[in-house]
C-alpha cells in the first residue's frame, strides 16, 4: 500500500510539513510506504470548467507540477492534504 502526503503549504519544512511527517511516520510504522509531495509554492493552474479532462483523461493545463502530482496520485492507495489554516 502506498499513500502520498500534500503539502500545501508555501514553507516546504514547515508545521504543516511536519504534521505530515507525524502522520507518515504512522503509517510507516504499519508497513505503508508515504511520500510527502510538496506543492505549496507552486503556481497552479485553476480549472476552467472546460470539460476536456472528461473527454481525454487529462487536463488541457499540462503543466508542471500537475503532471507529476497526477502521476503519483493515480499511482497511490491513498492521499493525505496539509494545509496551512
Amino acid at each position: 500500500m502506498k499513500v502520498l502526503l500534500i503539502n500545501g503549504s508555501p514553507h516546504k519544512e514547515g508545521n504543516t510539513h511536519t504534521a505530515l511527517a507525524e502522520v507518515a511516520k504512522a503509517l510507516e510504522a504499519d508497513g505503508v510506504e508515504t511520500e510527502i509531495f510538496h506543492i505549496g509554492n507552486h503556481a497552479v493552474q485553476g480549472c476552467i470548467g472546460c470539460y476536456k479532462c472528461k473527454e481525454t483523461g487529462v487536463c488541457v493545463f499540462g503543466d508542471e507540477p500537475y503532471t507529476t502530482l497526477r502521476e503519483k496520485v493515480a499511482d497511490a492507495d491513498g492521499i493525505v492534504v496539509g494545509s496551512p489554516v
